[in-house]
Order: C-alpha cells, then sequence, then structure tokens
C-alpha cells in the first residue's frame, strides 16, 4: 500500500519471517532449549501483525492520533463527481466553440457514481460504479505513494473499462489511470485529482479530466 514508505514493505516481510520461524520453532528441529516458549511467542507476534495489517483493524488503527500521518486514513465509500474534457472533443468534432458555463467558463462534461477504497497494509484497492450505468470499470493497480516534492500521500491507480454497447465515437474498451493526491488530515472528507485514459486516441477523442471524491461513509 505505502510503497514509498518502505513501512509496509518491512512489516509485511516480518509477517512472514515470522509465520516461517513460527513453524519453524513449533517443530523443534532445533533442538532448542524453550523453543516452544519461544514458537508460541513468535506465533503471537504473527497474529498481531496479521489483524494490525491484514484486517479491517488497519482503517481503525490508521484514524489514530499520530499513525494517519503515515499511513492516510482513505478507506470508505464516496460520491464520485467526474468532470471530462468530452464537452470541448466533442464540440471540436462537430466544428462549433464549447458551450460556457454559467461562469463564463468551459461547460465540462459531468458524470456521478460512487467508489470504494479498501485500504491493508500491504495492498490498496479501489472500485468505481458510474449511475448511467454506461460503462463498468475494474482496477488493475492501486498505489499510495509520498509525492516526491511535498513529501504528501498520492492515490495512483490504473483502471480497465468495457462498454457493453459502444457509441460511434467510443470504443468496446479503454484503459485509465488517475493521480489523486490525499489531503493531510485525519479523515480526509473530499479527494481531488485528475484522470485520463487512452479512449479512441488513434482519433484524437482520447478524454481526460477532474474526479472529485466527497466521503459518504
Amino acid at each position: 500500500m505505502f510503497d514509498s514508505m518502505g513501512s509496509a514493505k518491512f512489516l509485511t516481510g516480518a509477517l512472514y519471517v515470522n509465520a516461517a520461524l513460527a513453524v519453524f520453532l513449533a517443530t523443534n528441529f532445533s533442538g532448542m532449549p524453550h523453543a516452544s516458549q519461544v514458537s508460541v511467542s513468535v506465533m503471537v507476534v504473527s497474529i498481531m501483525l496479521f489483524l494490525a495489517g491484514q484486517t479491517r483493524l488497519f482503517p481503525w488503527l490508521c484514524s489514530l492520533p499520530g499513525i494517519w500521518r503515515i499511513f492516510p486514513n482513505v478507506e470508505g465509500k464516496y460520491e464520485v463527481e467526474i468532470s471530462s474534457n468530452w464537452s470541448v472533443i466533442q464540440a471540436r468534432d462537430e466544428g462549433r466553440e464549447p458551450d460556457a458555463s454559467p461562469e463564463g467558463d468551459i461547460a465540462l462534461f459531468k458524470r456521478v457514481g460512487t467508489a470504494t477504497i479498501t485500504a491493508r497494509l500491504s495492498r490498496i484497492g479501489m472500485s468505481l460504479k458510474m449511475d448511467d450505468g454506461y460503462l463498468t470499470s475494474e482496477t488493475v493497480t492501486c498505489s499510495l505513494r509520498r509525492d516526491l516534492g511535498q513529501r504528501k500521500p498520492v492515490l495512483f491507480y490504473i483502471y480497465d473499462s468495457a462498454v457493453s454497447v459502444p457509441k460511434q465515437t467510443d470504443t468496446s474498451r479503454h484503459l485509465g489511470g488517475a493521480c489523486i493526491p490525499i489531503p493531510l488530515e485525519r479523515r480526509p472528507k473530499e479527494l481531488l485529482g485528475n484522470y485520463w485514459t487512452d479512449r479512441n486516441w488513434h482519433r484524437g477523442l482520447n478524454t481526460a479530466g477532474q474526479i472529485r471524491l466527497r466521503r459518504i461513509s
């Protein structure tokens, strides 16, 4: 999950090492005195590491004072709003100027849906479902890293989308990615970042835009 920190790799490795050591000591191949007592201690540590990092206890730990500064508290359900440049692409394709918003800016194409983020010490996942049901998406990879400049956590993910009945200007399948900075807050209420796709790129119709996630649980 927290690839740039090194903490996740270290603790995950410690979990497997403890598990292997517990098995080794339990067999008492080494002939060590008090091996059974050591084995029990190692198994207890392994169980504690597993519960702390690989179960639903981990998101709770991420909400504790000070812990969230190391492991951001991002697990939860979110309302999603996507603002796409598709309106600009479509207007260009039709030989006209893009529509304007009431504020005078370009009116972006809006879509809404829901997202679920699950976080564990060694992995993080995100599922996204749009309300219009036009496409289905599956996350290929998801990673939480530190920004090299500001050292803030950033969520990166790549997704694979399929469209069962694509429009004439669309494709049946495309890949997309997103970069979403995580606010330095104990329980972030809103995440805001950018996304992009390779959607119909050979025709210059690949989309990009802004993705906003508002926590609902």
